[in-house]
């Protein structure tokens, strides 16, 4: 006869991001009774009991809070292992999506028009890439790409971050570039143990609620942008090459949140390092810095509102950090009370 294992210690932010895990509808249902494992376990409920419960046998119970003690949370993932296959470059993947999400597969002899054939594919992408369609179709897994023909890209399904718990490092916004040609939102993301996270008991409906009304005031941006947008252009601004200002714009949110990674979201794909070389030399410089653009999808391109938005509500499904929904509520109360003449000039960090 076994003796009763002591139960695990598990503090407040891990139940509730165990919670969040077990009550996804989203993450694979394997994962999902992991953390019920560790809940009950948590619990100080008895192993057989646990394996009864959960039916299964008492064995993979001691596994999973074996694998939880020595890797935490993110131990509830990658436990099945499968033959390992040569590495794609990092530079060939990212090309790959870069490819995909943002820019038009056209013939510079082709108008540019609703027809679907001029989208990207599994098989124009490997031959472009020189790997094969295998591999693209991983890489489209591992990054959430799915096309819906003339709709383009399936913005609900496309993954913020290859890692599911990504959502859960980001601890504030980190500020807000205000341009014309396209405004820039920045988040901040740091991995702690997520022992340490002081987390916002809101409950998810209520962090929604504050997502729309941020959201809403991206829509009145986007609505001043695309009055002066022609404007900038008459005059003969290039985006892709005036980094100053966003320059000084990520020193700023840098030197604020020195040990955070910035993940700017661009309203366009402007700023692409795949074809500026002054811009890939830019980001050799910036190590802590990500780009992430608003998807090209047929017909008109996504609005960068909805792609920020995406990612404001793919994190809000999530336990969120108090420091996040306090930085939500503060962007929120300064775009209110913006004057619209003044927007040109608007930096929030």
């Amino acid at each position: 006869m076994w003796s009763p294992a002591p139960g695990l210690t598990l503090s407040s932010s891990e139940q509730a991001i165990l919670n969040a895990i077990s009550d996804s509808n989203e993450l694979p249902v394997r994962v999902r009774v992991r953390a019920r494992i560790i809940l009950k376990a948590g619990e100080g409920i008895p192993n057989n009991r646990i394996a009864g419960d959960l039916q299964m046998k008492r064995p993979r119970v001691l596994h999973w809070r074996r694998r939880y003690h020595a890797q935490g949370i993110r131990g509830l993932w990658d436990a099945d292992r499968t033959p390992r296959r040569k590495p794609i470059p990092e530079e060939v993947e990212q090309a790959v999506v870069f490819d995909c999400l943002y820019r038009w597969r056209l013939d510079p002899n082709i108008p540019r028009d609703n027809d679907p054939s001029l989208r990207w594919n599994i098989h124009n992408l490997a031959a472009r890439h020189g790997i094969s369609p295998a591999s693209v179709g991983r890489i489209w897994k591992k990054h959430g790409i799915r096309i819906a023909r003339l709709r383009g890209i399936e913005l609900e399904k496309l993954k913020i971050s290859p890692d599911p718990l990504f959502p859960l490092t980001v601890f504030q916004l980190g500020g807000l570039l205000y341009n014309a040609l396209g405004p820039v939102v920045a988040f901040c993301s740091c991995e702690r143990p997520f022992s340490e996270l002081v987390l916002s008991d809101l409950p998810v409906s209520k962090r929604y609620l504050k997502v729309d009304r941020l959201s809403a005031e991206f829509q009145t941006l986007d609505r001043v942008r695309y009055d002066d947008v022609c404007q900038k252009l008459s005059n003969g601004e290039r985006p892709s090459l005036a980094l100053d200002k966003l320059g000084r714009f990520v020193a700023a949110v840098s030197a604020r949140y020195q040990e955070a990674q910035i993940h700017l979201l661009f309203a366009d794909h402007i700023l692409n390092p795949h074809d500026y070389p002054v811009v890939r030399r830019w980001l050799a410089a910036q190590p802590r810095l990500h780009l992430h653009y608003t998807p090209v999808a047929m017909p008109n391109g996504q609005r960068w509102t909805e792609f920020a938005e995406h990612w404001l509500k793919t994190i809000a499904n999530w336990p969120m950090q108090a420091s996040l929904v306090q930085g939500i509520e503060e962007m929120t109360r300064i775009l209110e009370a913006y004057p619209n003449d003044e927007l040109d000039d608007l930096v929030i960090c």
